[in-house]
């Protein structure tokens, strides 16, 4: 991990501890990134990273000895690292450093790792991990065991994981892929995209778009602000959106669409379909292996197979248009 706030290579301290120590993680700093993997052979290593723009680092070390806390340790098993300040009424435009924190350690570990102001990256773990910024991006790849992601400032990436993830940010981005079980995410103010999972997936936006592909399991997927598009997905699925269109192409499974104020479109799909929108939006159907249910109101249109009536052999269709 490139850390964000421009930390030089060299760390400002760390410290060593026997592998067999560690097995499970605590860390917690106010201004800084923290990035952890499993990149250990004998020993876990913790290192720390000082920087604070157009500052030398002699007074950058000034400021931490005047200022700062830093507490590594292993305690029962636990390897606790903590940056803090020595006074809670610190001036932080004025006194801040961003401390961040660069560890390896044993593969097999549970971990809180908590920043206020910076990325959180983690690569190669197998345990409980639980990772919560206020003001940064996160990143979980290689990872396998139950995942929580938390921030309410920064986009959050997962890749390559193995258990059930939960991904809550307030205001950025999520992308998930190549995931093996249950997904939960949400954001506030982000799009979602979410590509060659497998396993149950729950995903809701208030402001953005959700892209979907490649995906063999149970599909939730509501935004209250965007669009909806769903490709080459096996499982049921359930889409709606109040403010964008809906578009779905070779889905395999029965699918669940609707849209408040936009158009609708599903092709190529195999599985009984059920397809609403209103607020005089369209709804376009074709080559549907399965029963249709379509409705619209408000002056909107439905098409199956290019013709406003027809006819599918497979199944039965209703129609509804006020």
């Amino acid at each position: 991990m490139a850390f964000a706030n421009g930390q030089k290579k060299e760390p400002f301290m760390s410290q060593r501890f026997p592998v067999s120590s560690v097995k499970s993680v605590k860390v917690t700093t106010s201004g800084g990134d923290i990035a952890m993997n499993s990149n250990v052979a004998s020993e876990a290593v913790v290192e720390v990273y000082i920087s604070k723009d157009k500052w030398s680092d002699e007074k950058i070390k000034q400021m931490f000895e005047k200022n700062y806390i830093i507490d590594i340790k292993v305690k029962d098993g636990k390897l606790y690292a903590e940056a803090k300040p020595k006074n809670e009424k610190i001036n932080w435009k004025q006194q801040g450093l961003n401390i961040s924190f660069k560890l390896n350690v044993p593969r097999e570990v549970n971990s809180n790792l908590t920043t206020s102001g910076g990325d959180i990256e983690i690569c190669d773990l197998s345990g409980t991990q639980n990772l919560t910024t206020s003001g940064g991006d996160i990143t979980a790849k290689k990872c396998s065991g139950e995942i929580k992601l938390t921030t309410s400032g920064g986009d959050i990436v997962a890749d390559n994981c193995n258990g059930k993830i939960r991904l809550v940010t307030s205001g950025g981005d999520i992308k998930v892929s190549n995931l093996t079980e249950e997904i939960n995410a949400s954001t506030s103010g982000g799009d979602i995209t979410a590509k060659n999972c497998r396993g149950k997936i729950c995903l809701v936006t208030s402001g953005g778009d959700i892209k979907v592909s490649n995906l063999t399991e149970e599909i939730n997927a509501s935004t209250s602000g965007g669009d909806i598009t769903a490709k080459d997905c096996n499982g049921k699925i359930h889409l709606a959106t109040s403010g964008g269109d809906i578009k779905m192409d070779n889905i395999e499974g029965n699918t669940d669409a609707a849209t408040s104020a936009g158009n609708l479109t599903a092709s190529n799909i195999k599985g009984n379909i059920r397809a609403g929108t209103s607020g005089g939006g369209k709804v376009i159907l074709n080559n549907i292996s399965g029963s249709i249910y379509a409705k619209t109101s408000g002056g909107g249109s439905i098409k199956l197979d290019g013709k406003s009536i027809g006819k599918n052999v497979n199944g039965e269709i209703v129609v509804e248009i006020p």
